[in-house]
């Protein structure tokens, strides 16, 4: 009988310890769900004033990797955010895309190091683009938005995100 208690009490203590981290995991997987954004208001300068745009946001590295393949249209007003964890120049591809599109690099300070015009969806996938130079940001835009715009390198574009 004095051997059970022995094993009892270093059980109790087991179970309230695994109980006590799966909580904080439940906590810090929740945290991490909460504080994700899910859309961006984008607004650049184009030759009819200033043109806004809704942007879904991308931040893990599935979404950006999802991207808008798959999606059969991009309204004229939207857009996708992606957001880097940092400085680099990343590529994009144009896997399963059913629709051109226009995409401009940003850096940590949102000007424009880099944009591409009309990415068709047959470029994949011998075509990766990529900045010249390190980006923070990609926006894609539907295809002819840039030529419409005052965009160019150095460019600010101002990026409100919710």
């Amino acid at each position: 009988m004095h051997d059970d208690a022995i094993y009892e009490k270093p059980m109790i203590i087991i179970k309230i310890i695994l109980l006590i981290i799966v909580i904080g995991l439940v906590i810090w997987f929740m945290a991490g769900v909460i504080i994700k954004h899910k859309e961006a208001k984008i607004y650049i300068k184009s030759k009819t004033g200033i043109q806004t745009f809704t942007a879904n946001i991308a931040e893990t590295y599935e979404a950006r990797a999802q991207g808008l393949s798959g999606t059969k249209y991009l309204a004229p007003d939207s857009a996708l955010l992606m957001i880097f964890p940092h400085d680099d120049n990343w590529g994009i591809w144009m896997k399963d895309m059913n629709y051109p599109i226009d995409v401009v690099w940003l850096n940590s300070s949102y000007e424009v190091v880099h944009i591409e015009q009309s990415m068709h969806p047959n470029s994949y996938p011998r075509s990766i683009y990529k900045p010249k130079n390190t980006a923070r940001y990609v926006i894609e835009f539907p295809a002819a938005t840039t030529s419409r715009s005052y965009l160019k390198i150095g460019s600010k574009v101002k990026i409100d995100i919710r």
